[in-house]
């Protein structure tokens, strides 16, 4: 009450509500967060998770998650999320997931989270070689990463 602007209150706020499935609750704290830090990111990721894994409500899950990535583009777990929605919730949403990858990735050139995670979905989706060339990438960006030298000798084979 003395200091309403303190975001990481409604934040906890937030997150406490959506814990006890007062999701009605959590948006209202977090919809609160984005009116005191209209810049911020967070409370739309927050929104974006609720309204897509928790309500089903993919639209409203869509333009929160894409405020967040737009807000902030280094917030590649907000491009991950997304594009797990799209896959298995949206017409069209293999491709939508695809440029949403590689939108992140040209955001974030020397990220590997979202390179393993396009290579994963490539991998998902059948697509061998473009998981292995990927991979490759990766672990030329990261060659201590034993889980992508194990995945690039597996689809070697």
């Amino acid at each position: 009450r003395d200091n309403y602007d303190y975001a990481n209150a409604w934040y906890d706020l937030g997150a406490y509500r959506a814990t006890i499935g007062d999701y009605d609750g959590a948006i209202d704290a977090y919809k609160f967060v984005n009116l005191i830090r209209p810049d911020d990111y967070i409370g739309y990721a927050n929104l974006g998770d609720i309204y897509g894994f928790y309500l089903k409500n993919y639209p409203l899950a869509e333009e929160n998650f894409l405020k967040a990535v737009r807000k902030n583009p280094a917030y590649t777990y907000g491009y991950s999320e997304l594009a797990t929605l799209y896959e298995s919730s949206f017409d069209n949403g293999q491709k939508r997931a695809e440029d949403l990858f590689l939108s992140g990735i040209k955001s974030n050139l020397q990220d590997v989270y979202l390179k393993v995670k396009l290579a994963e979905f490539y991998e998902r989706s059948g697509r061998k070689s473009e998981a292995l060339n990927i991979f490759r990438e990766v672990l030329s960006l990261d060659p201590a990463n034993k889980s992508v030298e194990a995945k690039v000798w597996d689809l070697s084979q």
